[in-house]
């Protein structure tokens, strides 16, 4: 019998650091569905094993907002330098709801956050607990002039939220996340142009920067997210001739990483999830994308049934309806 938020909880309290760490990283998994545990993972945020509270960390992360009583407990662990990244970023995944335990002591840190990792994180906590918009706009432009991916890929995240909330930070947000559309990493160029889609119609200024990018042909996804982009920021019809090429099965996705600064090529078959995302790309556009119709019906009738194929199969039933009007 699978084992159940409860018994995750009684595992918390287990003698063996390693069977805590599980646990912890258990209910990480479940996200929201282990609010209940709240509790027991804000104990474990001072566990002696570090890896257990990295876990614990993790997980009053996944749950979210309902993880708010954790925030004094949380906001402590800022402290630990190890811990200070994870612990700020679980702030900014818990939001407001953290503001009376953790605004103050996010804010001891701006003078010197750390790294860029921290930095990020940092930026992301003071926008989502506070709507700190300068101070997280600052951390966030300065993480993206430096060389760390990962953290670059969390300050594009903060810069997003800003522009969301279409505040006097907005459209600055937007000019960063347009130079990051050129960054070197695929990884920032590809959440670059996600978050430029998630901003919408206000990004127009990003209509430019993201038509040059459907011509990336060393990076597929790339041109998948600023298609996307594209027709929610401006309906723009240059979207479609892409999404109609990603939903085909035939055909390499071609995308690129970076390792140790250097840039390489993959290729790949493109996976149903991508394809099906190019096609809810399509069925939003209606009957706009009424060239994309013979595709989408080919492909549907190339799906061979199967439980890994069924995602795939809806995407295309949706676009197929949306577009034909049936």
């Amino acid at each position: 019998m699978a084992a159940t938020v409860s018994d995750y909880i009684e595992q918390l309290e287990d003698q063996s650091a390693s069977t805590r760490a599980a646990a912890a990283r258990a209910l990480c998994e479940l996200g929201q569905g282990a609010a209940m545990a709240v509790p027991a993972l804000s104990e474990r945020v001072g566990d002696s094993n570090m890896l257990a509270r990295l876990w614990a960390i993790n997980a009053l992360a996944a749950i979210g907002a309902a993880a708010a009583p954790a925030a004094a407990r949380l906001a402590a662990a800022l402290d630990e330098r190890a811990l200070f990244a994870n612990a700020a970023m679980a702030l900014a995944d818990i939001g407001k709801p953290a503001a009376d335990g953790a605004l103050a002591a996010l804010r001891r840190f701006l003078p010197d956050p750390g790294d860029d990792m921290s930095r990020a994180a940092l930026a992301n906590a003071l926008w989502a607990v506070g709507g700190a918009e300068n101070e997280a706009y600052e951390l966030a432009s300065r993480v993206l002039a430096g060389d760390e991916m990962l953290a670059k890929v969390r300050a594009v995240r903060a810069l997003e939220q800003i522009a969301c909330a279409r505040n006097t930070r907005a459209d600055r947000c937007v000019a960063a996340l347009c130079e990051a559309l050129e960054d070197h990493s695929g990884e920032v160029r590809r959440a670059a142009a996600r978050a430029l889609g998630n901003v919408g119609p206000s990004a127009s200024s990003a209509v430019e920067p993201l038509r040059a990018a459907l011509g990336h042909e060393a990076d597929d996804m790339l041109r998948l997210y600023a298609a996307l982009a594209l027709w929610r920021i401006d309906l723009d019809l240059e979207a479609a001739p892409v999404l109609i090429e990603m939903v085909k099965a035939e055909g390499e996705l071609v995308s690129s990483y970076d390792d140790d600064g250097v840039q390489r090529l993959v290729k790949g078959p493109r996976p149903p999830d991508f394809r099906a995302l190019a096609a809810d790309g399509l069925a939003t556009m209606g009957e706009a994308a009424a060239d994309a119709l013979p595709t989408l019906e080919a492909e549907r009738d190339a799906i061979d049934g199967s439980a890994e194929q069924a995602p795939l199969a809806a995407a295309l039933d949706r676009a197929i309806a949306a577009i034909a009007r049936r």
